[in-house]
């Protein structure tokens, strides 16, 4: 035996099913609620959803994890890959494009369902982060600046957990640094004294004929 995990009830027709990540979700038909197990044995959460659990979860491909409850007037219920007490995925907010080497400033947020305090960890997509900036209450806009040295599209990602280090989904933010505007102008300066050259060679030539 490789271990033994106590789910606190009955197991009646909730054959356990695992996720793409290794986790195993299951039901208990005395305690009504749904289990997530993690590949080594330990509960990653639990949630109760308020009915004998007697049918198999099944999970979408996007994570999604569906199950319904026994009562009578029962519900079908849907559960995100992360624990159901993590925060929320944080929102970002503001500029999609700009200049390289130039300040940014964007905001990030989120709630969690027990309003406990929030951290959050950012990724520029440079290669740069920000380590777990806070604690900072449920609900409340952080605001962080930063610069890219280099033209290209980015990815801004950012993670929330709160104090029981119960951690969000990522969320996602497009930015754009295009090329700097003097390049761009020095290029067409360039390309208009070649072409301003090539007028006055072929009024030399028109003069020779």
């Amino acid at each position: 035996m490789k271990w033994t995990f106590d789910v606190g009830g009955k197991i009646r027709g909730a054959t356990p099913c695992n996720s793409f990540d290794g986790t195993i979700y299951l039901g208990n038909y005395d305690g009504s609620d749904i289990i997530a197990v993690n590949p080594d044995g330990t509960e990653k959460w639990r949630k109760y959803i308020g009915g004998d659990v007697e049918s198999a979860p099944a999970i979408g491909e996007d994570g999604t994890v569906y199950i319904g409850d026994g009562r009578e007037d029962g519900s079908l219920h849907a559960f995100g890959s992360v624990d159901p007490n993590a925060p929320e995925k944080p929102i970002i907010n503001g500029s999609t494009n700009g200049k390289v080497r130039q300040l940014y400033e964007y905001t990030f947020t989120t709630t969690d369902p027990n309003d406990d305090d929030i951290f959050y960890y950012i990724e520029w997509g440079d290669g740069s982060s920000e380590n777990w900036i806070g604690p900072n209450g449920s609900g409340k806009e952080i605001k962080v600046s930063h610069a890219w040295s280099k033209t290209g599209t980015y990815i801004i990602r950012a993670q929330a957990k709160d104090t029981n280090d119960l951690k969000s989904d990522w969320g996602t933010f497009e930015v754009t640094m295009p090329r700097n505007k003097v390049a761009i102008n020095s290029l067409v300066l360039r390309f208009l004294e070649r072409f301003s050259m090539l007028e006055r060679l072929q009024t030399l030539f028109n003069l020779i004929k």
